[in-house]
């Protein structure tokens, strides 16, 4: 709990994500960082899996301006 009120949610508050957006925010982020991890598990935990995986990840969950679309 204070890590998410003292390190993320000021991160979050400087993306513009509403105050009651946030915690489903972090939700989605790390559901989808923890399926990457596991694919690259799966993957044997191979280095070109590790990347593709990264790649995906930032690729789709990252906007170029920093801010979050809604």
């Amino acid at each position: 709990a204070r890590t998410f009120e003292h390190v993320i949610s000021p991160i979050l508050e400087r993306y513009d994500v509403d105050g009651e957006d946030r915690a489903f925010v972090v939700a989605f982020r790390m559901s989808g960082l923890m399926a990457a991890v596991d694919e690259w598990m799966r993957g044997g935990c191979r280095e070109s899996h590790y990347d593709q995986s990264h790649d995906l990840y930032f690729d789709y969950t990252y906007t170029t301006d920093a801010t979050y679309s809604k």
